[in-house]
């Protein structure tokens, strides 16, 4: 087939899935979602967000029948990033 048209083309992508719809072996893995108002700590939020749904799988694979949720507080990590930032 000629493509003349790069409309014409569609690309899927057979291992794309959405967390928020595919539980991990039965079990939501997706933090509770954080309110960080009008403080400047998204990406800390976006990072922990990702390890604490890492660690779920983690925990998942070794002990299958816990059930276990860990939570970062962000709070206490952004003021000690601008201290030792500033130094």
């Amino acid at each position: 087939m000629l493509v003349t048209n790069m409309k014409d083309i569609k690309v899927v992508f057979d291992s794309e899935f959405s967390r928020k719809k595919t539980f991990f072996r039965g079990k939501n893995i997706i933090p509770e979602i954080r309110n960080q108002g009008q403080q400047a700590t998204c990406v800390f939020n976006a990072l922990f967000t990702a390890a604490e749904m890492e660690m779920a799988i983690s925990a998942d694979l070794r002990h299958p029948s816990c059930d276990m949720r860990l939570c970062f507080d962000v709070d206490s990590f952004f003021p000690q990033y601008e201290y030792y930032a500033s130094k």
